[in-house]
């Protein structure tokens, strides 16, 4: 289960939760069957903010998350934009 960890996720302009639609990515389907991910040891996860990457890694076996960022900055220096991902995801 999903916590909000301090976010809203609510669309102001319907008042219901954001939707992720994923009809535009069908052909990512087959990737999408926890069977299949659960069986890979580690799943990578790109993610591109404006014009700045980051990784996100799940370790499935000892069921931790790693956010690797090649930006090392002091926490205060983060854009809120990226902690409230990160923070969301973890």
């Amino acid at each position: 289960m999903l916590g909000t960890h301090g976010e809203s996720y609510i669309d102001k302009s319907t008042n219901k939760a954001y939707r992720f639609d994923i009809e535009p990515y069908a052909h990512h389907r087959q990737f999408l069957d926890k069977r299949k991910l659960a069986s890979h040891p580690f799943l990578f996860v790109p993610i591109c903010n404006g014009a700045h990457w980051w990784l996100w890694i799940a370790d499935v076996n000892k069921k931790k998350f790693y956010v690797l960022d090649p930006i090392n900055k002091l926490p205060e220096n983060i854009p809120d934009s990226r902690k409230k991902l990160n923070k969301f995801v973890i």
